[in-house]
Order: structure tokens, then C-alpha cells, then sequence
């Protein structure tokens, strides 16, 4: 591609550059204003030129006994006029819109990005004239007005889709096949996590939960963890690690000593985004936190079941006598949960 820019052209007669001379000093004296010499003053020039041409058609219109008034007569006599103004020929045409002189500036330097002047269009005389600056082409030659194949697309040798018909229908039919497969997939995927969500996995009966002696229910489960204190759910707890003493609430669900954590509320309503949470709150597998078993939903026993830590929660440490916490350890468990 070849970078072009069209302008207007810059009057050549010395009627002009007076002119613009003329329009600088009024600026300056008048306006307080610095105006430099460019195209810009070329506007200044045609409204110049306009004046006067209204000016002697009004004076020609009353010399023929109309009036200002009369401005169709006015704007007819204007049509086709040719005068000299400060901007050069002014040429008007039927419509009353002049005929304009351009510039055509091609890009001389690749390298410093340099524009000059390749031709001049009179718009008085209709004909362009050729500086013989040549213009660098990257393909050697101008650009043809109409390429082939390129506004005329109903021409047949134009047709150069490498695919045939039959290819087309059935790649067509593949492509739906896969669509259909992949909808069909999320579908499914959508219909399961429904399922999943409506199954409630992650929902534990107040039933299940067994509280008072604990070692029957270890010695079942094989568990390592066992109360000290029969029929309570407070006390010490003997783990592999030594005995703890722990004040939190526990009972037992499925062979696992789990923190009851009761929630003061008269009703929970699950809605959907209730039900995603305590999906993926249960499907988490990680040592810490511990497991999380579910929530108990039977009114109104209302709770949380958490698997105990071994060394119990934070309650159990903070009401733990045998445990002494300075301050700075303290302040250190208080930024640590408000973070």
C-alpha cells in the first residue's frame, strides 16, 4: 500500500500572499495574536473572495433595478461567474459551490516519512498536472480501479472455495454433532449438580448424632479418640498425642467425635446459594481446617458438626488452665481471625 494525502493548494499569486501578509498584521494589531503562515489562511482567503463576489453581484443587481432582498436573482447571477479574487481564478459552478484546486502528496521517503507534492488539480480547468516526482508504488504500479474478483462477486471464476459440496454438508453435520455433544454434556453435568444439591449429602440427622459414653462408640469405629467423662460432653480428650482437657460441645456421628456447634435461629431457609455453599464446604479435603460433616436442619435443633481438632478448638485452648497464653500470643489469634 501507498500512503496518499490530499490538501488544498496554496494560491501561487502575489494577490494572495499580500493578502496573508495583510491578515497577519491585522492579527497581530487587533487580536493580539500570532498567526503563522498555512493552509489554515487559505479559509480567511475564500471568505475574502466571497464578499466581493456578493458585493458585485448585489451592485450589478441594483444597476438592473432590483434590490438586496431579491436574493434569488441574487444567488443566479452568482452561478458560473469567473473573477479574479486575492486566492487566484474563483470558478463557480451551477450549483454555487467553487471549483477547488488540490494537492496530491505522496510519501518521497520511506525512511524519514517525507511528504512532496506528485500533482496538481485546477479545478477551473478540470486537469491534473504531474510534478514528475515519481510515485513509490510498492507494487511498481498504481492500484486498478476495479481489481477482479473484488467488487464483482457473481462472476464464476471467482469461486475459489477449496471445499465441495459435499465436504461443506458434512463438515456442516460434524460441527452439529459436536454442538450437540457438548450440550448434551452440560445438560447432564447441570441435571447431576441438581440432583446433587436436592440430595442434601451433606445433611445430618439430630438422631444421628449420639451423645453420653463414648467408648462403645470407639471401640466400633476403631476410633483413637476417647472422653474420659461418661455421659457429658465436656471434659478431657485422649488422643494419640496425650489428653486434652476441652470444654467445647461433642457428640459422635458415624464413629467420628465431632464439635456440636448450635445455631440460635428459629428458622433456615436454604436457598440455592445456602445449598451451594454447604456443597462445597463438604466436599473440601484438607487437614486444616478439619473436616466439616454438615449441618443439622431438624428444627430446632439447629447446628453445625465439625470434626474435632485434636488438640481440640479454640475455645478448648483459650479455657484450658493448664495452657498459659501471654498477651502476645493472644493478640496474635485475635489479628489472625480478623484477617
Amino acid at each position: 500500500q501507498m500512503v496518499l494525502v490530499i490538501t488544498y493548494r496554496e494560491p501561487p499569486n502575489p494577490e494572495y500572499e499580500e493578502f496573508q501578509n495583510r491578515l497577519l498584521i491585522r492579527a497581530r494589531k487587533y487580536f493580539d495574536g500570532e498567526v503563522a503562515p498555512s493552509l489554515m489562511n487559505l479559509i480567511a482567503g475564500c471568505f475574502y473572495d466571497g464578499i466581493l463576489l456578493y458585493a458585485e453581484v448585489l451592485n450589478e443587481t441594483i444597476q438592473e433595478g432590483g434590490t438586496r432582498e431579491d436574493g434569488l436573482r441574487i444567488v443566479e447571477k452568482m452561478q458560473g461567474r469567473r473573477y479574479h479574487g486575492v486566492t487566484g481564478l474563483v470558478v463557480m459552478d451551477k450549483n454555487n459551490d467553487r471549483e477547488t484546486d488540490f494537492v496530491l502528496w505522496a510519501m518521497g521517503d520511506l525512511d524519514s516519512g517525507d511528504f512532496q507534492p506528485a500533482a496538481h488539480y485546477s479545478g477551473a480547468e478540470k486537469q491534473i498536472w504531474w510534478t514528475g516526482r515519481p510515485i513509490p508504488w510498492v507494487k511498481g504500479a498504481p492500484p486498478l480501479d476495479n481489481p477482479p474478483c473484488a467488487f464483482d462477486l457473481d462472476d464464476p471464476s471467482c469461486d475459489k472455495t477449496p471445499l465441495s459440496t459435499l465436504a461443506i454438508v458434512a463438515l456442516g453435520t460434524g460441527i452439529t454433532f459436536i454442538m450437540f455433544g457438548v450440550s448434551s454434556f452440560l445438560i447432564f453435568r447441570k441435571l447431576m449438580l441438581e440432583k446433587e444439591l436436592a440430595s442434601m449429602l451433606w445433611r445430618i440427622r439430630w438422631e444421628e448424632l449420639q451423645f453420653g459414653n463414648s467408648e462403645r462408640y470407639h471401640k466400633g469405629a476403631g476410633s483413637r479418640l476417647t472422653l474420659s467423662l461418661r455421659g457429658s460432653s465436656y471434659g478431657s480428650l485422649m488422643t494419640a498425642h496425650g489428653k486434652y482437657q476441652i470444654f467445647a460441645n461433642t457428640g459422635h456421628f458415624k464413629g467420628n467425635v465431632v464439635a456440636i456447634k448450635h445455631v440460635n435461629k428459629k428458622r433456615i431457609e436454604l436457598t440455592r446459594q445456602v445449598l451451594f455453599e454447604l456443597k462445597h464446604i463438604k466436599n473440601v479435603h484438607s487437614t486444616l481446617p478439619p473436616p466439616f460433616f454438615g449441618p443439622g436442619i431438624n428444627p430446632p435443633n439447629f447446628c453445625i458438626a465439625p470434626n474435632i481438632c485434636p488438640r481440640g478448638i479454640l475455645q478448648d485452648i483459650l479455657e484450658n488452665d493448664s495452657i498459659n497464653l501471654d498477651w502476645m500470643f493472644r493478640y496474635s489469634l485475635i489479628n489472625d481471625l480478623v484477617k
